[in-house]
């Protein structure tokens, strides 16, 4: 996990957070940023993170991420169901496959 935070940070820019909100999901704010833009962070992301090595187990493997991606519309939608557009996104990633993301 500490590989992993330490990579995300390298593919975020200055004004970018992000939280642990459990075992192995993250929470990643990007501040004035479009769909788009958010996109390609995520994607350079999971390039970063990608092949990394696991020190969890014996056997070597790499490490892959899932990403949701949503894009915040502040005159009509509260954070709340931000961020669970962004969750049913991070949930269609993981049932297309390892190492991908998508968008709501």
């Amino acid at each position: 996990m500490k590989a992993v935070a330490s990579i995300a940070h390298q593919a975020l820019r200055r004004r970018d957070r992000v939280s642990r909100i459990s075992d192995e999901e993250f929470l990643v704010v990007l501040p004035r940023t479009e769909r788009l833009a958010a996109t390609e962070i995520a994607d350079r992301s999971r390039g970063l993170i990608q092949g990394v090595p696991s020190d969890n187990s014996s056997a070597i493997q790499a490490i892959t991420i899932s990403l949701g991606v949503s894009e915040w519309n502040a005159r009509h939608e509260s954070i709340d169901a931000l961020v669970k557009r962004a969750d049913k996104a991070l949930k269609e990633a993981k049932m297309d496959g390892q190492n991908c993301f998508a968008e709501k």
